[in-house]
Order: C-alpha cells, then sequence, then structure tokens
C-alpha cells in the first residue's frame, strides 16, 4: 500500500501514523536522517513502537545531539545527548546495577538473596546476570546445600572498578548540571 502524502501535518501527528525522518519536517521540527525514525517523535506517544523505543535506551543513536527540538518536538534540548560515551552501558539497566549494589558488601550472595532485593522474577533476574557474567563483572558459584542445588554470585574486581566508575561519572555529571 503506497503512503499517503496529502494528510495534513497536524492530522498525520495525531492519528498515531509512523511519520519517517524525511517528513518530520513537515510536523515542524528539524531532524536529520541520523535517527532513521527511532526516536519516539516519529512516532506517536502511546503506540508500542514508541515505549519500546524509549525503554531500550541504549539501543538509540550515540550522535544524539544531531535531534534538535523544536515547538512540536518535546524529546531534545539543542545540543543534548542521551548518555556520556564513557557511561558504561553494562550499568544503564535498574536490575543490573542494584545487582551490583547488592553484591558491592558481601562476600557470596545466593540468587534467592538477589531476588529478594532486586524484586525481579528468576527469569529477568537470571538473564540480567547472565549479562553480568559475560562481562566479567560478577563470579558464579554453583554448589549443593543439603542436596539442594544453590547458586551463589560475588562481585569482580572488573565489576567493582566499573560500579566505581559509573558512580564517579554519575557524580561529575551532577555536579555539572548544578554548576549550569
Amino acid at each position: 500500500m503506497p503512503a499517503r502524502t496529502s494528510l495534513p501535518a497536524g492530522r498525520k501527528a495525531r492519528s498515531g501514523r509512523y511519520v519517517p525522518p524525511s517528513r518530520c519536517s513537515s510536523l515542524g521540527f528539524r531532524a536529520t536522517a541520523v535517527h532513521f525514525g527511532r526516536l519516539p517523535c516519529c512516532s506517536p506517544r502511546w503506540s508500542p513502537r514508541a515505549r519500546s523505543i524509549r525503554s531500550q535506551a541504549t539501543s538509540w543513536p550515540q550522535d544524539s545531539s544531531s535531534h534538535t527540538r523544536d515547538s512540536a518536538c518535546s524529546c531534545w534540548r539543542p545540543g543534548t545527548r542521551l548518555a556520556s560515551p564513557a557511561m558504561d552501558e553494562m550499568l544503564l539497566s535498574k536490575i543490573r546495577l542494584s545487582v551490583i549494589a547488592e553484591l558491592l558488601n558481601a562476600e557470596w550472595v545466593a540468587f534467592s538473596e538477589l531476588q529478594r532485593a532486586t524484586e525481579a522474577s528468576n527469569g529477568n533476574l537470571g538473564a540480567h546476570l547472565g549479562k553480568l557474567l559475560e562481562a566479567g563483572y560478577v563470579a558464579e558459584e554453583k554448589t549443593f546445600v543439603n542436596r539442594r542445588p544453590q547458586t551463589r554470585y560475588r562481585l569482580t574486581k572488573k565489576g567493582r572498578n566499573a560500579f566505581v566508575g559509573h558512580v564517579a561519572l554519575m557524580q561529575k555529571l551532577l555536579k555539572e548540571h548544578k554548576a549550569s
């Protein structure tokens, strides 16, 4: 089905149709082809596409400063970026960050204790721990206690350094924000 090109800009924005970046200018704001229509301003706020895009901030383009704000686009201020390039993407997840914070002051922590602390489901926590294991931030130990399997985790030196660096970067960003 060919795309409709005769709809007025206001109708396109309210109707919930996806608007590619080449058509962004018809909605009243500037956009470059760098984001390829993946930013939420190019999808209606309520659409599944916009929700999934907003929830996956790490998949957004690194050079988000190319997408500037005008009257019809409320997602960016001119020149702002989503995240600092020095920011560790592994620690941008709330669950992974809380797992590392929980492991920070303990030698070994059982999976069930991490689940209670993070309030995550078994599958969700397991997936996040798998990513932390793959990155080398966490070490895993599988043992049997009273003939029942138990998985315990501890923070590695690499994970501790990444967490300390992440906290230092956040403090730096906070100081810069307060200064401006």
